[in-house]
């Protein structure tokens, strides 16, 4: 009831002041997010409220703002930072109160998750399809990177894909934090999609685990299924192979999904593999 009272009040004294809310978009432990139109020029946005007070991560001091942001405010403001990227989702406006927060982001119309995206297609998507989402997807996670933002949850639900045009963009940095070249100790992205030296040394590395995930990503995508612990024993030794996968494709997945850190492709080089120089 008291997160519902704070909602309804930062809706009354910033929302209903700028924008005319519509739809309950999605709802979670972190709060709610709506679609709604900004009042000046009907844009479609998305109105996202985050409370504070569930598992609130500590803010972030970034150039250019006196006060401690939010986490997630700060590394949407960082990853849109410099010229647009349209693979990266924008930040329009938001505003930060005691004990939660709201994010004004684009909303692109039509749009839906890539897991509903993918579930649609019956599991998984054709070469070409995955190829057209993978080098989008890798572009936003290289761009992130040069950003010095680690968005440490890439996954099916954090991407949107247009279903006319086929423009996927990256969204939710809530489990983000800023890259570094020293380890993480902690992880609080998706649990299959975490990299296995996390498990096995409880340390892991931005990139490497970006270019995990992003292995993770694909296979999940071309195979309709998570990689097992077979999976990756025969990618561990450059055997796995599925019926249908060019041999280029297979290779990538070989390329990202190495056990070991640094038998991984580096993230700058992902988007050079002879898989996405393919045109038809």
């Amino acid at each position: 009831m008291k997160a519902f009272k704070h909602l309804v009040w930062s809706l009354i004294d910033f929302i209903f002041s700028h924008y005319q809310l519509g739809d309950l978009l999605g709802k979670g432990g972190f709060g709610a997010v709506y679609e709604a139109r900004r009042l000046e020029d009907e844009l479609k946005v998305a109105v996202k409220y985050v409370d504070k007070t569930k598992d609130y991560r500590e803010g972030l001091y970034i150039p250019g703002y006196r006060q401690l942001l939010p986490m997630e405010i700060a590394l949407t403001i960082l990853a849109n930072k410099g010229p647009r990227v349209p693979e990266i989702i924008q930040l329009l406006d938001w505003k930060d109160y005691d004990d939660h927060f709201v994010i004004i982001l684009e909303c692109p119309s039509p749009c839906e998750t890539l897991e509903d995206f993918v579930g649609r297609q019956g599991g998984s998507l054709n070469e070409s399809l995955a190829r057209q989402v993978m080098r989008q997807t890798a572009q936003a996670a290289n761009v992130c990177c040069q950003r010095d933002v680690f968005h440490r949850d890439i996954k099916l639900s954090n991407l949107l894909i247009n279903n006319e045009t086929l423009e996927v963009k990256l969204i939710d940095f809530g489990c983000g934090d800023i890259l570094r070249t020293t380890v993480y100790m902690s992880y609080c992205g998706t649990a299959k999609y975490s990299p296995p030296e996390f498990y096995i040394t409880g340390k892991y590395h931005g990139k490497p685990a970006t270019v995990w995930s992003l292995g993770v990503l694909l296979f999940r995508i071309v195979a309709g299924y998570f990689p097992g612990y077979l999976d990756l024993h025969m990618l561990k030794l450059h055997l796995w192979s599925k019926t249908g996968l060019s041999k280029q494709c297979c290779r990538l997945i070989h390329a990202l999904l190495q056990v070991k850190p640094k038998k991984r492709i580096e993230l700058e080089e992902i988007l050079s593999h002879k898989w996405f120089t393919v045109t038809t």
